[in-house]
Parts: structure tokens; C-alpha cells; sequence
């Protein structure tokens, strides 16, 4: 009887620790997709870089060129900078008109956080960027941008 009796609670303690680590996981699975980007947060995280006063000098009077194989945004989005549209691709030139790009090297989210690193060949120009979301709106918190 005490046999059955010590099988038994071991099945159910067994049974409710795999429904503790199921409940776990689509807590965890819930929270990340609360952090999944929009194609609006997309759009608002490339102006705040666009206008970041550290990089924005380097623009002059150039039409924007934007060139990223991370990111998902589409190059169909509509983003004008300065009253030009702004070009997006996630094709690589090898062009010497390439060097035009704002090339996004890497692009990490953890949370509502983003760590951007970029390169802007024509002018030397590297840097990485943290953005957090702040009041429903992507800031940039920190900065590093240097030329070479």
C-alpha cells in the first residue's frame, strides 16, 4: 500500500512540475512576442537613428541609403529623411556607389532594448547605438560613433 501510495505522489509531483515548466515557457513565450517588432517600430527605430544628432552631420545632403541583410524591414516602407525618401535594401553592391550606404552590421533586441552597430563608408564612419523604448517611443540612450 505504501508502495502505491509513494508511486502515486510521484506521479502527480512529476505531472505538476512538467505543468510549472509548461506555464514557464509560454509566460517566456508571451513576453517575447510582446517585444517582436512592428514594421511601425522598424520605421520609428530608423528615424531616431537618422536623426541621432552624432550621426545625422555625416548625411550632408545626400539622399539616405540604407543597406541591412539582419534586419526584416521591407524596402517597400515609405521613410522620408530631409524630404527625400530614404532607399532600404537587403541586396549587397559591390559598386563604388555602395559606399553610400548606411550599412547595418549587426542588430540585437533584448527586451524593449535594441543594440544597433553600423558603418558609413563614405565618410569613415562607425558606431553602435542602444535604443530603448521609452513612453511608446524608441530613443537612443547611448551612443559611440567614431571615424576611422
Amino acid at each position: 500500500m505504501k508502495i502505491i501510495f509513494i508511486i502515486a505522489t510521484l506521479f502527480l509531483f512529476n505531472n505538476l512540475e512538467e505543468k510549472h515548466y509548461n506555464s514557464t515557457n509560454n509566460k517566456e513565450l508571451n513576453q517575447n512576442s510582446e517585444y517582436q517588432l512592428t514594421e511601425y517600430d522598424y520605421k520609428m527605430i530608423l528615424i531616431e537613428i537618422l536623426n541621432h544628432k552624432n550621426l545625422n552631420q555625416y548625411f550632408h545632403n545626400r539622399q539616405v541609403k540604407i543597406y541591412s541583410e539582419e534586419l526584416n524591414i521591407k524596402p517597400e516602407i515609405k521613410l522620408l529623411y530631409r524630404n527625400k525618401p530614404v532607399i532600404i535594401t537587403n541586396k549587397k553592391d559591390n559598386s563604388r556607389s555602395f559606399k553610400d550606404y548606411l550599412k547595418i552590421k549587426s542588430f540585437y533586441i533584448n527586451n524593449q532594448k535594441i543594440n544597433i552597430s553600423f558603418s558609413y563608408e563614405i565618410e569613415g564612419v562607425d558606431g553602435n547605438l542602444a535604443l530603448a523604448k521609452v513612453n511608446n517611443k524608441w530613443k537612443v540612450v547611448t551612443d559611440k560613433i567614431s571615424e576611422i
